[in-house]
């Protein structure tokens, strides 16, 4: 089915960063530092000319190319389908005449970048296997593997990969969905904001919820959990990229792409400025750098940084809101910022007048007033083959009142570039439903609050 939403015109000029400036999280001239004890990451192993082969394979110092994900029989450094089970490995075959994958531009990063790191585990299209394949839809099986792996496996995923890989090109939509990683996690963060001891509530009910109540809610599985990621990517669609180079590049975000994305909006969407900066429907713009480092291994992954860099943030040059780096409760007065930066036009005259400084009301409250947060939302990325990138979602908290911090990973946002419409991908998972569940991947249920 061919994608009917293509990519939006590109935000001209590119967004430029301000002059750096330095917060809670470090400077804007490098990646945040998250507050967590980063592990010394291990140095790869030399790779021979040509890369890895049967007769050269890599060394047991690296256990996560020798584990096999898929139960295949085909170890993962080997496999040309790293999630999707293909014991016969047959390569994919790109069809006479066919294009490249995603576009010419996100076509040209992949290969530069392969062909510089060639003992890298991350696979070009002709490098992948025809069960995985993106000369057909086969690629939407690597997706959902991704989605129905427990969130312990989807950790395993990324250390694996080991870096960041490829960039996106120079104008490139792509297809997200928001996903949970646990769900105790949720309670997790509640805990720590309550300054009470992590797990004091968490573990007990753990253990007193039955399966009935909690498997609907399985982030990997639960019929629940899946609904609400559906939805979810109603509201946050994805990215929009613009990364000509693999040095990095601008990122704005697809919110409510079922609307913004529809032409007969666009005459509404140019008329609000200070909320669609770029003239799309593609909002709220942060930077994509590849110096950042993972909190689990040490080593190298590309970021999606959405600190004070121009046009973070809604609002046109002098009189931006930033979304991030701020504090809980001026995220809670989003309208009273929206109305701040819509200007004295009718809809900033609306927004301001509307009883929504939700904020506002929690300050004003001492006892909530200690809860304060300035908080960081963060994602740091690798990518597993052309066209699908894992991302993590992250977030670093600092209370307020008495400075204590805290890093959790509390999401994943996959990120898919073939095919960036939402439709297409809804019409698929109907037709496919035996692939969208774990046991086509050989995967066990995941169910349960851990998974």
């Amino acid at each position: 089915m061919a994608p009917a939403v293509t990519a939006a015109p590109s935000v001209q000029p590119e967004p430029y960063p301000d002059p750096p400036a330095c917060g809670i999280w470090g400077c804007t001239t490098e990646a945040p530092v998250l507050p967590v004890a980063y592990p010394d990451p291990q140095p790869f192993p030399d790779v021979p000319a040509g890369g890895w082969t049967i007769e050269n394979p890599p060394p047991a110092t690296e256990p996560l190319y020798w584990a096999d994900f898929d139960r295949d029989g085909a170890v993962n450094w080997a496999d040309n389908c790293v999630l999707v089970p293909n014991a016969d490995q047959s390569p994919a075959v790109r069809p006479e005449g066919a294009p490249v994958p995603v576009n010419p531009s996100s076509h040209r990063l992949a290969t530069e970048w392969k062909d510089a790191n060639p003992g890298a585990m991350y696979r070009t299209s002709d490098e992948l296997g025809a069960a995985c394949s993106n000369y057909n839809d086969n690629w939407r099986r690597t997706v959902m593997a991704f989605r129905v792996s427990s969130n312990d496996r989807k950790r395993q995923i990324f250390e694996f990969l080991g870096r960041g890989g490829p960039l996106f090109g120079e104008d490139t939509l792509t297809l997200a969905v928001p996903t949970c990683s646990r769900l105790d996690i949720i309670g997790n963060i509640l805990e720590w904001g309550f300054r009470l001891p992590e797990g004091l509530i968490t573990e007990p009910l753990k253990r007193i919820l039955t399966p009935l109540l909690t498997d609907p809610f399985s982030c990997s599985t639960g019929v629940l959990a899946r609904l609400g990621e559906e939805l979810g990517q109603m509201v946050w669609a994805g990215k929009h990229l613009y990364t000509p180079t693999n040095e990095g590049g601008a990122i704005t975000n697809r919110f409510f792409a079922p609307v913004t994305e529809v032409g007969v909006f666009d005459p509404l969407i140019k008329m609000m400025p200070w909320l669609f900066p770029g003239g799309t429907g593609q909002t709220v713009q942060g930077r994509v750098r590849t110096d950042a480092r993972s909190p689990w291994d040490g080593r190298q992954a590309t970021a999606i940084d959405w600190r004070q860099v121009s046009d973070t943030g809604i609002g046109l040059p002098g009189s931006r809101w930033t979304i991030t780096d701020g504090r809980a409760t001026d995220l809670l007065d989003a309208f009273v910022r929206l109305g701040q930066v819509a200007g004295p036009g009718l809809e900033g005259q609306i927004l301001r007048a509307l009883p929504l400084a939700l904020g506002e009301v929690w300050r004003s409250i001492p006892i909530l007033a200690q809860l304060d947060v300035n908080y960081l939302i963060y994602d740091s990325c690798r990518a597993l083959q052309e066209g699908f990138t894992a991302c993590t979602a992250e977030i670093a908290l600092r209370r307020i009142n008495d400075g204590e911090t805290r890093w959790y990973q509390e999401g994943w946002m996959p990120f898919v570039t073939i095919d960036p419409n939402m439709l297409n991908q809804t019409a698929w998972e109907a037709t496919h439903f035996n692939e969208i569940m774990p046991e086509f991947y050989n995967l066990p249920p995941n169910n349960g609050v851990d998974n």
